[in-house]
């Protein structure tokens, strides 16, 4: 049964790696409430007077901001739960079924002399299934957290230019 422990271990890694999605999220969810909140500030704070020349530049970048803003609660939204529909991560279910089922492959093996099933085999091949199912979820839920990281990175540097165009306003230089 060692390939059934092989299996068994890539399952298993795929399920923690499951939970390492999940928990991934909560880092760029601080980011964004405070990236959200500096430019409320900006927006609240700010003069947007033409007879500065930054007040165009300063609207550009915050129009920027929200834009990537909404990019990364996307893929974030995309990420933790596929928007509304979730995500439908097999499992093997009930293990009443599954040991009733292997009494019924031991009765069945029992009655005929050829073609008999073996329990292990099928057993792996649900493990298998399974496991490629976990993996492909994971792998777009990973794709979309790297999405909402690579937004969340690119708001980051808006606002710093934007906060640095306020600080030269305000010092008027």
């Amino acid at each position: 049964m060692e390939s059934y422990q092989f299996y068994k271990s890539i399952y298993d890694r795929e399920l923690s790696r499951r939970k390492d999605l999940d928990a991934d999220i909560n880092l760029p969810i601080t980011i964004l409430s405070v990236l959200f909140a500096a430019n409320s500030y900006l927006i609240k704070e700010g003069k947007f007077d033409d007879k500065y020349w930054t007040a165009h530049v300063e609207f550009i970048l915050l129009t920027a901001v929200y834009i990537s803003i909404t990019i990364t609660i996307v893929f974030l939204i995309k990420s933790y739960n596929n928007f509304f529909k979730g995500f439908a991560y097999k499992n093997m279910g009930l293990m009443t079924e599954v040991r009733k089922y292997e009494e019924q492959v031991v009765e069945y093996n029992l009655k005929v002399v050829e073609n008999k099933i073996s329990f292990e085999d099928v057993v792996i091949n649900k493990i298998v299934n399974f496991t490629d199912n976990h993996i492909i979820f994971n792998d777009v839920r990973h794709r979309d957290i790297y999405k909402a990281k690579t937004s969340l990175v690119i708001t980051m540097i808006i606002t710093a230019f934007n906060f640095i165009l306020v600080t030269f306003k305000y010092l008027e230089l």
